[in-house]
């Protein structure tokens, strides 16, 4: 025969505080001093304990369990006086089950906590339920503190950080350090490895290496187009400020040294993540779980979750149930429909147990061993993210110091420019000699600018224009224009090879159809910009050929400095014109940083001749140093009608 026990802790009201009534199912003296305590008879039948684990597909989770114990009152009086002055909701509640005469302690039936009561006559109906309130606890335990630095800016202020379980594909990180390029996959503690790195899905190439802390890996040299580690962290840094949306292959948070990649030790890692005590878990349904199906998992969450939401939907991917057990333990289990029979069920009456009632509810079709493998891809580009070709980025003047990477564009001093092909970074390999317009690095884009071949009456070298074909005009007319001017015989003025004959059309004779002419400096070495004084940062002097053109003056300035940027960029040229000034402010946020300073200067009415260009910069306070570094570019264009 089966006898039950329970111990219920209602809130005694006039003590204001919780009181242990033990109550037994019989009058039993092996059951009514078991374990040297005193167990109340007052169980009016034994307690009825229920539990769904399966609705017959797996739409839903299990339920909790559920157990109802009626007491009479009368009898717990005897012990317990002031139970008509307790509050019963809420109270903790254990029942347990065994056979009479067995030893303390006994098998444990339900532990939960009183959920509802009723009361007819001197019967007290308690409705218990198994508590679940720990299961509940929220998963994503830290946020940003948005102090700058590792816990972010202000803007993402109490914003949950992110957490990778296994070995992720193509996850998008969360940008925390916007002047170090810094980014976070993960920040529940150090993750295995980040085995690729993409921007726009375009291959990074290798990590140049890991870094023990944050403060190592902004403190690290690391080049433009690569990128390093801190493991530790679950960060990385790029070289350079990112031209698109970042992702990376990500071997996320460890565990004894290894990321876990199957469902039960991800569920595992998650209730330690969330503070759920390792007693609170079945580990033996877990393990078996994942002896069941070894398949590798993973998991990027960004938003908050409760654990028992993400762990049962985890448990439904492998046609498993979880839930809490009647003992108050999670668990998950897969459901066996080729267990043999324990209990036959007749509806006709003719034998024991009989069914009173039937039902037959609708559910899904059947599953049967069916098995879906997938590796998801955590951040799905859209179209216009993804780079078709690798995302064009000026770097203007070729050095064989700098990295490169796909899609780096740059210029030589002859003026062609080239575009880096090569899918791995490198430095050192120049693009090759005109006229060969491509290698293994890069693809020729524009052609040299300076033609020595065109050469006119004037002595003038004419820029990015080619002639005809030899001997193309023969046969022209006498008196053929060209431009607003008449050759007097257009065939003759085309020699062999290329060149114009000088005695036969002057470069005033073509001048409303010549193209502009470009000259440009850049700078060789840095120049620092004292405070209070007016520095002379470039300085060229251009021949103009026509009163009526426009000078266009463009200036592109790459400068380093320690804290803010605070002055006046002005352009000055020697014909007398007005000065063109651009004021200056930026605030660097207390921080080193480097920043390209473009401007654009037109100057009309300047008469034909030689007019000597400059651009100066006077700083007025803000930072200790200020820098106008190498490969900033200076260009004077006479743009011709």
């Amino acid at each position: 025969m089966l006898a039950c026990i329970a111990k219920v802790s209602p809130l005694n009201l006039l003590r204001g505080e919780r009181m242990d009534v033990r109550v037994a199912s019989s009058n039993d003296r092996r059951i009514t001093g078991l374990g040297g305590r005193v167990w109340e008879p007052a169980m009016v039948a034994l307690p009825t304990v229920g539990i769904t684990l399966w609705n017959g597909d797996f739409t839903e989770a299990v339920s909790s369990a559920a157990a109802t114990l009626p007491i009479n009152v009368s009898v717990l009086k005897e012990t317990y006086s002031e139970a008509d002055a307790s509050m019963w909701i809420g109270a903790p509640v254990e029942i347990y089950a065994d056979e009479p005469g067995t030893s303390w302690p006994w098998r444990t039936l339900l532990r939960g906590k009183v959920t509802g009561f009723s009361r007819k006559g001197v019967v007290l109906s308690l409705t218990c339920e198994v508590d679940a309130e720990p299961f509940k606890a929220n998963v994503l335990i830290k946020t940003y503190a948005g102090t700058t630095g590792a816990e972010g800016p202000a803007s993402i202020k109490d914003k949950v950080k992110p957490l990778v379980l296994g070995w992720a594909m193509n996850v998008e990180p969360q940008l925390i350090d916007s002047d170090n390029s810094v980014y976070q996959f993960s920040g529940y503690g150090p993750i295995e490895g980040v085995s690729a790195l993409f921007e726009r899905g375009s291959d990074f190439g290798a990590s140049v290496g890991d870094y023990a802390n944050y403060a190592a890996l902004v403190a690290a040299a690391i080049p433009p187009g690569r990128w390093g580690t801190c493991l530790a962290e679950g960060m990385v840094r790029l070289g350079a400020p990112a031209f698109g949306v970042i992702t990376g292959d990500v071997r996320g948070h460890r565990v004894n040294g290894s990321t876990p990649r199957l469902t039960g030790q991800v569920i595992s890692a998650l209730a330690s993540i969330a503070g759920i005590d390792a007693s609170q878990l079945l580990t033996s349904t877990l393990d078996a779980l994942d002896a069941a199906l070894p398949f590798p998992v993973n998991l990027v969450l960004t938003d908050q979750t409760k654990f028992i939401d993400i762990a049962q939907a985890l448990a439904r991917c492998c046609n498993a149930q979880a839930g809490i057990s009647l003992a108050g333990q999670f668990f998950a289990s897969r459901v066996d429909l080729g267990a043999d029979p324990v209990l036959t069920l007749d509806a006709q009456g003719r034998a024991w147990p009989q069914v009173t009632a039937s039902e037959e509810a609708s559910v899904s079709l059947p599953y049967w061993r069916t098995t879906i493998g997938a590796n998801r891809a955590w951040r799905v580009h859209s179209a216009d993210e993804i780079a078709f070709e690798a995302p064009i980025i000026e770097r203007g003047l070729y050095s064989a110091t700098e990295t490169y990477r796909e899609g780096n564009w740059v210029s030589l001093a002859d003026g062609s420019e080239w575009l880096f092909i090569a899918l791995t970074a490198s430095s050192g390999h120049a693009p090759p000699a005109w006229p060969t317009t491509s290698n293994a690095y890069w693809q020729n884009k524009r052609p040299p600018t300076k033609a020595q071949d065109i050469t006119y009456n004037a002595g003038q070298t004419i820029e990015a224009l080619k002639p005809a074909e030899a001997n193309a005009t023969n046969g022209a007319p006498a008196g053929t224009p060209v431009g607003d001017k008449t050759a007097t015989d257009v065939s003759s003025t085309v020699k062999t090879g290329g060149g114009v004959a000088t005695d036969q059309v002057a470069t005033a004779a073509i001048q409303n159809v010549a193209v502009s002419k470009t000259n440009y400096v850049t700078l060789s070495s840095p120049i620092t910009l004292t405070d209070g004084v007016d520095v002379d940062i470039f300085s060229l002097t251009v021949t103009k050929d026509e009163a009526s053109s426009l000078m266009r003056i463009e200036a592109s300035v790459i400068v380093d400095s320690s804290d803010d940027i605070r002055g006046d960029f002005t352009f000055y040229n020697t014909a007398g014109s007005a000065s063109q000034v651009y004021p200056v402010f930026m605030n660097g946020a207390l921080g080193t940083f480097r920043v390209t300073i473009t401007m654009l200067a037109l100057f009309s009415g300047l008469s034909a001749g030689s007019t000597t260009h400059k651009l100066k910069f006077r700083r007025n306070g803000g930072a200790s140093t200020v820098t106008a570094n190498v490969n900033s570019l200076f260009s004077v264009r006479e743009e011709k009608k």
